[in-house]
């Protein structure tokens, strides 16, 4: 049930983001799957770059887990934005979610928000 709910975000995620998207990856505190991938980044080492991505999302949780704003819900997604890069975090719960990652320099989410 949880790998259709990540393979479906996945589709819904390449199907907005253009040529922009880079990597999407599932995210556990012990693992990384990764869900999709631009062929133009294969040769890059994203090991490192794919550890801090995680890291930083398990903090995040951690963060919104224990700032409680009660007229609007959990914190479910955040989109950071960067010179050069677009992030997206999915998350799923305190140590689980997707993240998406696009070029800043292309028009990722089809020229929308999300």
């Amino acid at each position: 049930m949880r790998n259709e709910i990540y393979r479906g975000a996945t589709k819904l995620i390449r199907s907005r983001s253009n040529d922009a998207l880079r990597i999407v990856f599932r995210y556990t505190q012990d693992t990384i799957d990764i869900m999709y991938i631009d062929e133009q980044i294969l040769n890059e080492d994203l090991l490192p770059r794919i550890e801090r991505l995680r890291t930083r999302a398990l903090e995040i949780a951690e963060m919104s887990a224990a700032t409680i704003i009660t007229a609007y819900g959990e914190l479910e997604t955040i989109l950071a934005t960067h010179d050069d890069a677009i992030i997206l975090y999915l998350l799923a719960g305190d140590d689980e979610g997707i993240i998406a990652t696009h070029d800043r320099t292309e028009a990722p989410f089809n020229n929308e928000l999300l």
